[in-house]
């Protein structure tokens, strides 16, 4: 990761301010981190708090799946699992969208 050396200074009203800091915390990020990816991605996703568990036991589902990938192209791993883990991966993806909604 590159270092941040650049400081880029905004002044908030304290509405503002507080907003900013209930989004960030409703989005389980630090300010600063919020504000970056609002002002560089233009969206930051929020993910409900009663879903962020799901979500993190859901991107190590994701991870297991991606290892499976790859001792498939790698011959450690027979080709059917391969097309299993294709067909998983939509089903995957709709499932994490789904806590985010």
């Amino acid at each position: 990761m590159e270092k941040r050396t650049k400081i880029f200074p905004v002044r908030w009203s304290e509405a503002e301010y507080g907003e900013i800091a209930r989004l960030a915390a409703s989005a389980d990020m630090k300010t600063g981190r919020y504000v970056r990816e609002a002002a560089l991605k233009g969206i930051v996703r929020h993910i409900p708090a009663v879903n962020r568990e799901q979500w993190r036991a859901l991107a190590g589902l994701a991870n297991n799946l991606n290892q499976l990938v790859r001792n498939v192209n790698i011959g450690r791993a027979d080709t059917g699992s391969k097309a299993l883990v294709e067909e998983l991966r939509p089903i995957l993806k709709e499932i994490r969208e789904a806590l985010i909604r």
